[in-house]
């Protein structure tokens, strides 16, 4: 079998060849560029994210991260508790109150809320003594390790005016199990 080819055939196969080297050329060839060029990017990346995990700057970092995490997960119990323990509660306020020489004319405990996780006991004092001693004891309350929240302040100036009446409500947490 003879094939013949026509000038009219040899012009199609040429046209498309050329087509061909033209896309190729145009838009295969510097797309394939970029691609070796993104490779390489990739490389230097990865290089150097895994010769910095390694460095003894980034393990000494990662110690001092974990030995901080576990120095705030082992303060958690004393944060939230299990129990309300409302008996150790009321000891802390009479205990702050008497340290900042302020008279507590009362110490109320409400009913306890309970959120998602946790239960929120209020706790309304009333004491009285100089201003600076309240505010000392609004510090120690808010300093304490137990999570409190506090949520009204009303001070009032007494007659005579050296001393003032406070009262506080707050919030103190412990876990709802």
């Amino acid at each position: 079998m003879k094939m013949s080819l026509d000038r009219r055939s040899v012009l199609w196969i040429v046209g498309i060849l050329v087509a061909t080297a033209a896309f190729c050329g145009m838009i295969v060839r510097p797309q394939f560029g970029r691609l070796v060029s993104l490779n390489a990017m990739i490389d230097r990346e990865h290089t150097e994210i895994t010769s910095g995990q390694n460095s003894p700057q980034s393990i000494a970092q990662l110690q001092q991260e974990v030995e901080e995490l576990s120095r705030l997960a082992a303060r958690f119990d004393e944060q939230i508790p299990r129990e309300a323990d409302l008996g150790g509660i009321v000891q802390t306020l009479a205990a702050f109150a008497e340290a900042h020489q302020l008279r507590p004319d009362s110490i109320k405990p409400g009913a306890a809320v309970t959120y998602s996780d946790v239960t929120g006991l209020p706790i309304a004092i009333r004491v009285r003594g100089p201003f600076q001693a309240i505010f000392e004891l609004i510090k120690s309350i808010e300093q304490s390790p137990r999570l409190t929240q506090m949520e009204r302040c009303a001070v009032i100036a007494d007659n005579d005016g050296k001393a003032v009446t406070a009262e506080l409500d707050f919030r103190v947490f412990f876990r709802a199990s």
